[in-house]
């Protein structure tokens, strides 16, 4: 657990070698709670593997009825969407557009 990328990716392996990490890290009873800016400050000082493994530990961390409840929505909203397309009401773009189009909107 010496480097970030062994910790990451042993926290690949077995999740719980990194919530270890991070409970042996952190003392909730002396350290003050960060704000949400702090918390994004840090999370870009994150490389893309790093984020990707927090995004997990988020996602783990919401109960099962919300989890479930987010994956109904997605899973409707995909069959309206694919609805849409085959009866011609939605036009198809091609993945590096429709990445470059959100990006794009990403940095407004």
């Amino acid at each position: 657990m010496a480097s970030r990328i062994g910790w990451v990716t042993a926290a690949r392996c077995n999740p719980k070698i990194l919530y270890t990490y991070l409970d042996s890290t952190s003392n909730p009873v002396n350290d003050p709670p960060m704000s949400l800016a702090t918390i994004r400050n840090e999370i870009e000082k994150l490389d893309p593997a790093e984020r990707a493994s927090l995004i997990d530990l988020l996602w783990d961390s919401l109960d099962d009825v919300c989890v479930q409840e987010v994956e109904a929505k997605w899973a409707a909203e995909s069959e309206n969407r694919i609805d849409a397309f085959e009866r011609g009401e939605l036009p198809a773009v091609d993945g590096p557009s429709a990445l470059g189009e959100l990006r794009s909107s990403l940095r407004k």
